[in-house]
This record gives structure tokens, C-alpha cells and sequence, in this order.
């Protein structure tokens, strides 16, 4: 034994009766261990305690070698030598209440590890911008086959629009949610080890990891949407353009958010991936593109309705066909549509002047908050788990 007595008096014990001073801004629990680990320092000071307290120091061996039924009043009273100051704690409570959880503000936390998420992803710049030709390759390629179809308007251009627009809605999500699901697995050690540490809290990492891939998300956006909007020769106005981006944005921020749910949620890699398909067929299926509304049946409808695929479906469809003037209109060739609006009234059941654009826009955008809601309380729930 190197010391036995009230926590607040050890400091002034190594000092005054050892002679070692706690270096100033080093921890002195962390110092006197250092100092035990020294088997001639722990020598000297437990020959030096033992030659001032050999009641104590023999109460503590009588403890050690007795089994637990022998332990008497007499031995156990030494435990009752230093009773517990209610008001000494309260006040050391009050002092470690003023002092910071972690080394910097939370704003600050927030900002460095955007940073961090930004840089990680810009960092091999030549990887970077592959990312972004691939994006823009898949515009081209979605613009090549479907090319010029949205001008001048007919009606047996359609329904190739409409698979154009499902083409855009399932490559949005998708890309995005299979690119994070392979992300996060790999992060969570790190944000494990750095959590546990207290070096930052959660909401700070996960507000700028998914504002992080949020911003980069607009790059990827415009690239894929410049060449698919002007190859197709969809309806050229700048509100239309600006609500086409915002659509497929509003998408690609839904991929990010689920990824990190599937991520979270994950074991591994292998079982991430592996969770992918069956969490998109359903919406894929039920989206009302593959399998048309009014033929799904009644028990799976409510799967129509939770699909943020079918919204933005929905979405990109108003967009396109609200105002649009078919140039082929024609009855005895089938061709029974003279405007866009009433092919929207007619088939798709789309009033325009009662469902709105950006109603639609709206829904994808809290599908979004929601998701991303979910993903943090699932992100929050593993990182309570004890670990090691």
C-alpha cells in the first residue's frame, strides 16, 4: 500500500511524504501509476506507508487472506476510517460539471469533420472526376437511347419517356445507396474508436458526413442531368430544368441517407450489399412504372404508396407532360391525347391543377429527413453497444 485515505488528500500525500510533484497539466492518477510501475519507487513508497501505518497495512492483508465469510467488524472497519462527504461530492460534481465533454465545440467538431468527409472524397482528385464521367457516361447513355423522343411531342413517344424517367428515378437512388453502403462498413471502426475516445459527438460526424455527401451529391446531379435533359429534348423552360434537378437531387439524397441505414444496420460488407435488393424490389415493383396502379393488387397497394420511387416517378411526369402540346393528336390512329395535361387526367389520373409539382418535390425532400432521422437513431443505437 502507497497511500489509504480521501481521494482530494493524495495529491498533497505524494508530495509532502514522497516528494513527487504532479507535473502541471498531466493527470495525477496517471502520474502516481507511472510512478508504481517503478518496482523500486513502489518499494520505497509502500516501506515508507507501511512504516507510518502498519495498522492499516495489516487490516488490508488480513482482508486479502481471509475467505469471505471470515471477514470480521474488526477488519472491515477500516473501510468506515474515510466516510463519504455529501457535500465534498456535490461540489466536485459542480466543478466537473463546467468543464467541456469534448476539446472543442460541437460547431467546431462540425466543421472539421466536413472537412475531413470532404477531403476523403476529393482528395485523389483523378478518382474524383472518374466518378463524375461516370455519371455524365451514364447520361449519355440514357440520352442516346432515348434521344429526341420528348421533341417534337407524340403520343407514341409516351411511354418512352416514361421509361426514360424510370431509367433516371432507379439509377439516382441506386447509384448513391450502393456507393454508401460500401462506405460505411469500411468507416466504422474509425468512428467507433474516435466516438468512444470523446474526441467528437455523433450528431456533429453524422450531420457532416451526410452534409458532405449531400453537396458533392449536386455535382454528380448536374452531370448526369445536362446530357439526359438536351439529348432527350425534354421540356425546355428554366423552371422545368430546375425542377427535373431537384427531383433527381431530392432522389440521390434518399440513397444517401438509406445507405447509411443498410450500412448501419450491417454486420459486414458482404451483408450489406446482400440487403440491397430486398429492400429496393418492392419499391421497384410496386413504383407503378413495372406494374401499373391500377393492376397491383389491393394487399399490396399501401407499398405503392410508401415507394419514393413512385413520388418521383410521379414527380418527374408532371414535370414533363404539364403544358406539353402532342403534335400528332389523331383518334382513328389511337392517338387520343391532344395535350399533355389530359394524358396525365386520363391515364395516370394527375389532375395538374390539383396535384402539384412541388407537393411531389415536397414528399421526396421529407422521405429524405425522415431516412436520414432513421439513420442516425440506428448509427446512435450500435454506438451505445459495449465494445471490446
Amino acid at each position: 500500500i502507497a497511500y489509504f485515505g480521501r481521494f482530494e488528500n493524495v495529491k498533497d500525500w505524494f508530495h509532502n511524504r514522497y516528494g513527487y510533484v504532479t507535473p502541471q497539466d498531466e493527470n495525477p492518477a496517471d502520474y502516481f501509476m507511472q510512478l508504481l510501475q517503478d518496482d523500486d519507487i513502489k518499494g520505497k513508497l509502500c516501506d515508507i506507508y507501511e512504516t507510518e501505518h502498519a495498522a492499516n497495512v495489516d487490516k488490508m492483508k488480513n482482508l486479502a487472506s481471509i475467505s469471505q465469510s471470515g471477514a470480521g467488524q474488526e477488519d472491515l472497519s477500516i473501510f468506515q476510517t474515510y466516510p463519504a462527504d455529501e457535500a465534498y461530492m456535490k461540489q466536485q460534481l459542480e466543478i466537473l460539471e463546467t468543464i467541456p465533454k469534448y476539446p472543442t465545440s460541437k460547431w467546431g467538431q462540425f466543421t472539421t469533420l466536413y472537412r475531413r468527409a470532404t477531403y476523403d472524397r476529393v482528395k485523389d482528385l483523378d478518382k474524383f472526376l472518374r466518378s463524375i464521367m461516370m455519371k455524365f457516361a451514364v447520361g449519355l447513355l440514357i440520352g442516346i437511347v432515348w434521344y429526341g423522343v420528348g421533341s417534337p411531342a407524340r403520343n407514341e413517344k409516351i411511354f418512352p419517356l416514361q421509361g426514360a424517367m424510370f431509367s433516371l428515378c432507379l439509377n439516382s437512388v441506386m447509384d448513391t445507396l450502393a456507393f454508401t453502403v460500401i462506405a460505411f462498413p469500411l468507416q466504422r471502426s474509425l468512428l467507433i474508436r474516435e466516438y468512444k475516445n470523446g474526441n467528437y459527438s455523433l450528431p456533429s460526424w453524422y450531420g457532416a458526413t451526410i452534409l458532405s455527401m449531400n453537396l458533392l451529391s449536386i455535382v454528380e446531379v448536374c452531370a448526369i442531368s445536362l446530357p439526359v435533359y438536351f439529348m432527350v429534348k425534354l421540356q425546355f423552360t428554366a423552371i422545368k430544368f430546375l425542377y427535373f434537378c431537384l427531383i433527381l437531387l431530392s432522389l440521390t439524397w434518399i440513397g444517401n441517407a438509406l445507405g447509411l441505414v443498410v450500412g448501419a444496420v450491417s454486420v459486414d460488407l458482404k451483408e450489406a450489399q446482400n440487403m440491397i435488393m430486398p429492400i429496393m424490389a418492392p419499391l421497384l415493383l410496386f413504383s407503378g412504372y413495372v406494374l401499373p396502379k391500377a393492376q397491383i393488387p389491393s394487399y399490396f397497394l399501401w407499398l405503392y404508396y410508401v415507394s419514393f420511387l413512385q413520388y418521383g416517378i410521379t414527380a418527374l411526369e408532371l414535370n414533363e407532360f404539364t403544358g406539353l402540346e402532342f403534335t400528332d393528336f389523331n383518334i382513328f390512329k389511337g392517338h387520343f391525347f391532344k395535350t399533355g395535361d389530359a394524358f396525365l387526367k386520363k391515364v395516370l389520373d394527375l389532375d395538374p391543377e390539383t396535384h402539384h409539382i412541388l407537393s411531389y418535390i415536397g414528399i421526396l425532400f421529407l422521405y429524405q429527413l425522415g431516412i436520414t432521422t432513421i439513420g442516425y437513431i440506428v448509427i446512435k443505437l450500435h454506438m451505445r453497444r459495449k465494445t471490446g
